[in-house]
This record gives C-alpha cells, sequence and structure tokens, in this order.
C-alpha cells in the first residue's frame, strides 16, 4: 500500500520542521521488497548500508534558535533501501510484527512474510500481541495538517490473516492488552483538546467494546496500565481549573491516579494533586504492589525531565526515586527481584551528559546507578527472564560532548547511533559489552525464556543469542523511512516499531507517535 508508506515519510519530513535543528525523529536468500510497490511485487536490491563518509558542511539551526553554519560533520546517511527479510535466519522464533516505512509487516514462525491491510493512507505503529499470540493490534495515522495528526485509531488482526479490522471508529490515544488474557484496554482520545470523560474501555476480540462507567471524570484517561495479575487497570485524569466568575465560585485544578477493576466496577483515586502539579502514570511495581508516576510541578510538560515517584498500595506518601525523561521506555522492571530500572538524568538533549541508569528497589529503597564508562551515557534498559540487565552506552564526549559542537542533523545522529553498545548486567555481577549484537547497537528486547535477544540497529532488526558468541543475523528491515530518526529529545521508542510474540513485558502503545511526537512549533528553541 504505497500511499501509507508515503505518508510516513511525509511525517518524519514534518518533524524535521516541528523541531526545528532536530532530525524526526522460507528461503534460504532474504526476501526483498521495494518500499513503492504493492505488497505483491519485488525487485532484487540490498538494504546494506556502507560506511557514512566522514565530514561535510551542514547549514542547519543552532542551539541558539538561529539560522547559523555548524562545524563540518558528517553527510546524511543514504536513504533505506528495500524491504529485506531472512525468513530462514528467523524460522522457529515465533511471530515478529513490524513497521517497515509506514506498513505494518508479519514475519510468521514458518518464514511467511505479510503485509497488514485494512486502514488506508497515512501510517501504521505501535504493533503489539496478545499474550495468547492469536490477535496483533496496531495504531494508524494519518497527517491532518503541517504540524499534526490526526488522532490515531485501533485495529486488529487475527494471527495468521493479513486484513485487519477497526476496533472503533473514534480516535485512541493509548492501548494495552491485558498480560493474561486477549482483552483490551484503550483510552478514546478527546477532540480539539475538549474533555473526554469516560473514556476507558475493554475489548474482547469480535465483540463490541465495553466502556468502563465513571473513569477519569475530568479531561478522560490519558495513560493506562493493566496489573500484573490482570485484575486491574490503573490510570491517570485532569480535571482543569476554573476561575471564579461573578455566578460561578472557582474550581480547583486536580490531577489524580486511580484504579478500576478490569472487569467494571467502582474507580478508585489511590492520589491526587490540587496545587497544580501535573502527574503522568508510568506503570505497575514489578510484583503489582504499588504504582509508578511522573510529578511536574505547575503542570509543566517539562521536557528536561520529570521526577519518578512510586506508591505503595494502601500508602499516600509516594517517594521520589529518580529524575529524568518520561518516556515509557525508559523504564523496565525486573521478574526476578523486585526493581525497576530508571534511565535518569535531566536535559532533554539526546546526548546529555549525566544521563545514566539507576537500579531502584521496591518497595521504595535508595536507587543505585549502574557504572558506566568514561565520556559514554546509558539508555534502553531491559531485563531477561532471569534477570539479566540488558542495556546500551552511547557516546556523550568527542563532538557529542558539551562543546563538541555536533548538532542533530542526520549525519550527526547517525553517527552518534554508531557509538551505541549493548552491555548485559547479570544479578550480583559485572557488566560485560555484548559484542555479538554488534557496534551500533541501540536496544536489546530479551524473550520470555531463554537466552534469545532482538537488537535494533542500522534501522533493522537481528537475532543474537546471549549464550553464544556468534554474531547477530539480520532478519528484517528498514523500519523507517529515514535512515537516522533519532532526535533532539531523546531516543526513539524504537520497541515502538515492532512487536515480538515470544518477547515479555507490557504489549501496547502510544499515539504520541513512538514518544517523538511533534514538539515545539517552528519558532521555537528546542
Amino acid at each position: 500500500m504505497p500511499g501509507r508508506r508515503t505518508s510516513w515519510a511525509l511525517l518524519l519530513a514534518l518533524g524535521l520542521l516541528a523541531v526545528g535543528a532536530a532530525s524526526f525523529g522460507a528461503a534460504n536468500a532474504p526476501t526483498i521488497r521495494s518500499a513503492r510497490l504493492p505488497p505483491s511485487a519485488t525487485r532484487s536490491g540490498s538494504t546494506t548500508t556502507g560506511s557514512v563518509p566522514s565530514s561535510t558542511t551542514t547549514t542547519a539551526l543552532a542551539r541558539s534558535g538561529a539560522a547559523s553554519t555548524v562545524p563540518p560533520g558528517p553527510p546524511p546517511p543514504a536513504p533505506p533501501g528495500p524491504l529485506a527479510v531472512d525468513a530462514a535466519a528467523w524460522a522457529g522464533n515465533g511471530d515478529l510484527a513490524f513497521v517497515s516505512e509506514g506498513t505494518l509487516e508479519v514475519l510468521g514462525d514458518g518464514g511467511s512474510l505479510t503485509a497488514v491491510t485494512g486502514p488506508s493512507g497515512g501510517f501504521d505503529s505501535n504493533p503489539a500481541w496478545s499474550p495468547d499470540g492469536q490477535w496483533l493490534a496496531f495504531l494508524h495515522s494519518v497527517p491532518a495538517g503541517p504540524y499534526a495528526v490526526a488522532p490515531a485509531t485501533l485495529w486488529l488482526v487475527h494471527h495468521g490473516q493479513s486484513v485487519a479490522r477497526e476496533v472503533t471508529p473514534s480516535g485512541v490515544g493509548r492501548f494495552a492488552w491485558s498480560p493474561v488474557a486477549p482483552v483490551l484496554a484503550f483510552a478514546t482520545a478527546p477532540g480539539a483538546g475538549a474533555p473526554s470523560p469516560d473514556n476507558l474501555f475493554t475489548d474482547v476480540p469480535g465483540q463490541a467494546p465495553v466502556r468502563l462507567a465513571g473513569v477519569g471524570p475530568g479531561f478522560g484517561v490519558e495513560n493506562l496500565a493493566w496489573s500484573p495479575g490482570g485484575s486491574t487497570i490503573a490510570y491517570d485524569d485532569v480535571v482543569a481549573g476554573r476561575a471564579a466568575t461573578a455566578t460561578t465560585p472557582p474550581v480547583t485544578p486536580v490531577m489524580s491516579i486511580g484504579t478500576v477493576p478490569a472487569v467494571g466496577g467502582a474507580p478508585t483515586t489511590v492520589y491526587q494533586r490540587t496545587d497544580g502539579t501535573g502527574l503522568t502514570l508510568a506503570g505497575w511495581w514489578p510484583n503489582g504492589g504499588g504504582l509508578l508516576f511522573w510529578e511536574a510541578p505547575g503542570g509543566g510538560n517539562l521536557p528536561d525531565g520529570k521526577p519518578l515517584y512510586a506508591l505503595a498500595a494502601g500508602s499516600t506518601q509516594p517517594v521520589p526515586l529518580a529524575q529524568g525523561l518520561a518516556r515509557p521506555f525508559a523504564l523496565a522492571a525486573d521478574p526476578v527481584a523486585s526493581t525497576e530500572a530508571v534511565v535518569a538524568g535531566l536535559n532533554r538533549s539526546i546526548w546529555a551528559a549525566g544521563r545514566g541508569i539507576d537500579l531502584c528497589p521496591l518497595p521504595a529503597g535508595s536507587c543505585e546507578p549502574i557504572a558506566v564508562p568514561a565520556g559514554d551515557e546509558a539508555l534502553a534498559p531491559s531485563f531477561t527472564s532471569s534477570g539479566t540487565l540488558i542495556y546500551a552506552t552511547a557516546s556523550v564526549s568527542g563532538p557529542f560532548g558539551q562543546e563538541g559542537g555536533a548538532d542533530w542533523t542526520a549525519g550527526y545522529l547517525a553517527e552518534w547511533d554508531a557509538t551505541n553498545q549493548l552491555w548485559a548486567l547479570p544479578p550480583g555481577g559485572t557488566p560485560a559489552p555484548l559484542s555479538q549484537a554488534g557496534a551500533g547497537s541501540l536496544l536489546g528486547q530479551p524473550a520470555a525464556s531463554g537466552d534469545r535477544l532482538l537488537v535494533v540497529r542500522d534501522d533493522a532488526l537481528w537475532l543474537a543469542s546471549l549464550g553464544s558468541s556468534s554474531p547477530a543475523v539480520r532478519v528484517a528491515g528498514p523500519l523507517f523511512s529515514n535512515a537516522a530518526p533519532s532526535g533532539y529529545y531523546g531516543e526513539v521508542d524504537w520497541a515502538g516499531t515492532f512487536a515480538w510474540s515470544e518477547a515479555s513485558g507490557p504489549r501496547g502503545g502510544s499515539a504520541d507517535l513512538m514518544d517523538a511526537g511533534f514538539y515545539p512549533p517552528i519558532d521555537e528553541v528546542p
């Protein structure tokens, strides 16, 4: 469906404008599909990317926001080639759904490659498998102006099929599968910033969605999360304040974190603020013993970072853990110990010195930073089923240091991506680099069992094994229309571009478009 891919490229171009200087963010031979031909058409080609030349002169918006010439830097990387998958390398590893240049593709356990159809125009995002692997949910969006997209729609496709059906005609802001059953929870998106109370629904595939009454009485639910046992859904909500008039009393703003039984019933407010402090739900503790949320004093977005808090069940006193970018992919839950890995550190720039990963035990104790090589930062935490922490390090020195002069051009972003390295920290052990993942590895997603690992590298997905020194094998790519989609405000939510049926962790997505979104208008300084 070429229209969907074209719109995805358009979205990336709009992202470049919106953030100013930032770049937005079963055969033995690989199967290759053209990015501009119908799914049934193929052509030969290669997605192997050559080395990036070392320097060029680039004109961009400097950090001051004024037009200027930045120091010589690398040119933008070559555009991605056509879609190519290695079915033989993937065989026997479950089902892999991934978005390639805007279109959702499914690489089956047996090596079949299927383009999902149903929505027209625009682009797909945030695929997520149901826990039984029988249903794939995803979001679909279309541009709605020079700096915006229309509310995303939520779609479902059954395993082994290619035609998706729309879950609801309403726009959807966020969705998540129950961790124990094929049941979706989703929050519809408000229109034009208007309140959207009672906007939380559950959906069993094949049945009509069910509204959870009384949930989100203010502007409506924005973020949601299932409890580990699947019995309860947590959410956040905002009741806007209003000044007094001659005939009405003032209304105090109320920011709330609440829970509701997944089968319906009376919601419970577990924490709220009435002083203008914003609250953003982050999720549950790994053992379900409490909730995590970010606070924003004054209700602002605080793009440089927000404090993360832990609130034990039954308590009214949250405990501060760390400060960092408020992103779902900046957190990871240890399945063995009740510990949360948090990407901590302030400053919104992607290569901000001082950013690292803290391990925070729950019930809340003192967070401890992991060791990071000098001149690097730590990002993208995840845990294996045995409790080994997987994370990436990346450069905050040289051209990416405080005085290094690197700007947020596609060339510099691609060069920065190449500095990434995956590491493994076993419980009670010491960190060791995962050389089998390869240089430039941005993310590792472990399987729910065993030692297999999906790696994001060079705008593609690679399969590696923690128990083997054999190099990772390229499985599928490209993912984006732009070979360097990382942006000024932080790393791309790469996990939001693919879903592995055999991976662990939350299964859902956000219409924030991989949390890169559209940040300031073009005339606003980052």
